[in-house]
Formats: structure tokens, sequence, C-alpha cells
């Protein structure tokens, strides 16, 4: 008799082990760090510059056949930027793309009303937009600052540092534009 005890005590702490162990939330391994994806900055020629038009590699990831090499994505963005550099008020413009994303810092010029500054903006997006159609987001900005750290990322990387030291800059820039 005492032995059946024993054995449904022994019994009773074995599934109340079981169950606590069962009960317990599965620890999961770290999610793996996401890296960034390349992006280029190109700044704008001068207006009299003729646009390059870029050359189609197929890219299942991209619409209309457009490449994600960086020597494509600069001439991207060049193309961007010339076409920006048309519109009626911009003395000049840069462009970072990012993925689909087309960060856009333009130089008003000086004679241009300043109540049209929003006018002005929604011009780029929609010119933007119709030069590539891999961009679906475009960011723009006519603040001064914001357009020399642009400029100063693209001397920098045209002088040969890395792209991603840039990807926390860029985000911050346009966190700084959409608020």
């Amino acid at each position: 008799m005492k032995k059946n005890k024993l054995i449904y005590v022994v019994m009773i702490v074995m599934i109340f082990a079981i169950i606590v162990e069962g009960c317990q939330a599965a620890q999961r391994p770290a999610s793996p760090r996401i890296t960034p994806r390349t992006t280029r900055y190109t700044p704008s020629a001068p207006k009299t510059t003729p646009s390059i038009p870029s050359p189609g590699v197929p890219s299942p990831s991209v619409p209309n056949n457009l490449s994600t090499t960086p020597s494509t994505v600069n001439m991207r963005a060049s193309t961007i930027a010339n076409a920006v550099n048309k519109i009626n008020g911009v003395d000049r413009s840069s462009v970072v793309i990012s993925g689909n994303n087309a960060v856009v810092g333009v130089k008003v010029t000086s004679n241009y009303p300043g109540n049209d500054i929003d006018k002005l903006k929604r011009n780029v997006v929609n010119t933007v937009k119709t030069t590539d159609k891999g961009i679906k987001n475009v960011y723009v900005t006519t603040d001064a600052g914001l357009f020399d750290r642009i400029d100063r990322i693209a001397k920098d990387i045209t002088s040969g540092k890395s792209l991603t030291g840039f990807s926390d800059e860029i985000g911050d820039i346009i966190k700084k534009i959409s608020h």
C-alpha cells in the first residue's frame, strides 16, 4: 500500500512537471538582422546636360526591367535629376534612390514665389514617378540644410565611402521630410 502511494505521488509530480514545462512559451531564435538595400545617390548635372537613357536589364523586383546594379541606379538618379531640373522654379536638384524610394533635394530659383512651394513639390513628385516607373515613394525637400546633407553624402559616396554608412542618415532625412 505504501508502495502504491509512492507511485501515485511520483506520477502526479511527473505529470505536474510535464504540464509546467509544456505550457511555457517556446524560445525562438533571434530574428536575423535585415541588411539595408543598396542605396545610391547621384547629384544632378547642370540643366544643359542631356538625359542619359537607362539600359534595361530584366529584374523581377523592379518594374519596367530597371536594373538595381549600382551603375544603373546612378543613371536612373541622374535621369530623374535632369528631368526635375527642367521644372519651372527648380535651380538645381539631387536624387537618392533606395529601392523603390527617391529622395529629392531641390534648390529653388531665387525669383520663385514662396507660397507656391507645395505646388512645386507636387510637380517634382509627378515628374519623378513619370520619369522612373520603378519609383513608388518620392520624398521632396527644399530645405537648404537637408540639401547640403544630401550633397555631402553624394561627395562621400563618389570618393569611395561605403553606402551602408549612409543608410541611417538617409532614413533620418526621409523622416524629417515626412514630418
